[in-house]
C-alpha cells in the first residue's frame, strides 16, 4: 500500500503514503472525517454515545479537538486560497459544522490534499514546526 524510498546518500528510508492515509494514524481520512462530523453535529444532550467506527470516545475527542484547534487556520487559508469566508461570531462547534458542510460541498479530499501540498498542514494534525 505504501512505497518505501531509500536515499542513496544518507541511507535513510521514507514511506510515501497514498493520499487517503495520514502519517502515524491508524484510521483513514474519511473515517476520521465521518467520526468528527457525527460528533459535532450531535446536540449536546447528556453524554454522547455514538458508534462511528472508532473504538473509544477518547479517540473521537482527540480528533475533534485537533479539528477545533485548526479552525482559525482553516478560516485564513480558505479565505486566501479559495475566497471562502466562514462565520466568525458563532460558537466554535457551529463554525466547525459549517466548515465541514462547506468543505464537503467542495470536495474534502482535494481540499485536504491542497492544504497539505501547498500550506504544509492538515486539518487533523498538530502544527509542524518549520
Amino acid at each position: 500500500m505504501d512505497r518505501t524510498i531509500r536515499s542513496r546518500e544518507c541511507r535513510k528510508t521514507v514511506s510515501v503514503l497514498p493520499s487517503f492515509l495520514l502519517p502515524y494514524v491508524q484510521y483513514t481520512r474519511s473515517v476520521i472525517w465521518q467520526a468528527v462530523k457525527a460528533w459535532l453535529e450531535t446536540p449536546r444532550r447528556g453524554a454522547k454515545t455514538k458508534q462511528v467506527g472508532f473504538p473509544t470516545k477518547e479517540v473521537i475527542l482527540f480528533y475533534v479537538r485537533r479539528f477545533l484547534r485548526n479552525l482559525s487556520r482553516l478560516h485564513h487559508a480558505a479565505a486566501r486560497r479559495w475566497g471562502i469566508i466562514g462565520p466568525v461570531g458563532n460558537a466554535r462547534t457551529e463554525r466547525a459544522v459549517w466548515w465541514m458542510q462547506t468543505l464537503e460541498g467542495r470536495g474534502v479530499g482535494s481540499i485536504i490534499q491542497d492544504l497539505w501540498t501547498n500550506e504544509r498542514w492538515h486539518l487533523f494534525a498538530d502544527q509542524i514546526a518549520s
